[in-house]
């Protein structure tokens, strides 16, 4: 009896019939780990192949956008995370050099206000602009604390006017050492503002963009107000010699 010799195609056919047995099997296997309901739906499918790949399609392509859309959240929410503590440390640099401002100012003015103390309602009124604007800067309301520099900064020009109209004012040397160190602080405050403003207007714009406006919304983000402060107010300060 002679020995047949396999022929290569033989051999394939061979292979393929050993593998397609091994699917067969794994796919049994996997089946019977089903619940009912899912094994007929897979059973089905089965009858229609290009069932089976368009139903794996799908998944695929919902599995890729689900990751894709879980990286934007991510990556959005994060910028303005980091975008709200740029915009709280601005804050935070003007506050400390507003605060310092304040702290000189009732100086400034108890040595005017002892050469001209007929004037004493104007000296209460300062007092009373200058309560508003630190009650407001402590509470970070913009909007009341650009009011209370407004009104601050009408006075300003009367306050002025008396340091002018006493001379032993100008002459006093504690005087002249509080004005030199206030209008530096006018022009450090200046910057703040200016830098503030600039992280205000881009916190502003990302909230409001399509579509990081949803993940605003979720985060429960807020505009914020700009420091509005007129440009005279900080040119008045600055007192001649």
């Amino acid at each position: 009896m002679k020995a047949t010799k396999k022929t290569p195609r033989a051999i394939i056919s061979i292979a393929s019939i050993d593998i397609g047995a091994h699917f067969d099997l794994t796919m049994v296997l996997w089946l019977k780990m089903l619940s009912n309901r899912e094994y007929h739906i897979i059973h089905r499918l089965r009858r229609f192949p290009w069932c089976m790949v368009v139903v794996l399609f799908i998944g695929f392509f919902s599995l890729l956008l689900a990751g894709v859309g879980m990286l934007w959240f991510y990556t959005s929410w994060n910028r303005l995370v980091s975008l709200e503590l740029n915009v709280d440390n601005a804050w935070a640099s003007y506050e400390s050099d507003v605060m310092m401002k304040f702290q000189t100012l009732p100086d400034l003015h108890e040595i005017v206000k002892g050469f001209a103390k007929h004037e004493i309602a104007f000296f209460e009124q300062l007092f009373i602009a200058r309560q508003a604007a630190s009650g407001a800067l402590v509470a970070k309301n913009v909007g009341d604390f650009n009011k209370a520099q407004s009104a601050l900064a009408q006075l300003t020009p009367r306050f002025n006017a008396l340091s002018e109209a006493y001379p032993e004012v100008k002459a006093d040397s504690h005087f002249l050492d509080l004005s030199r160190r206030l209008v530096r602080i006018e022009e450090r405050l200046a910057d703040r503002r200016e830098f503030y403003n600039s992280e205000v207007t881009i916190w502003n714009k990302a909230i409001q963009m399509i579509p990081t406006f949803i993940i605003a919304a979720v985060k429960g983000s807020q505009q914020r107000e700009l420091i509005d402060v007129p440009d005279y107010y900080h040119q008045d300060y600055k007192i001649q010699f």
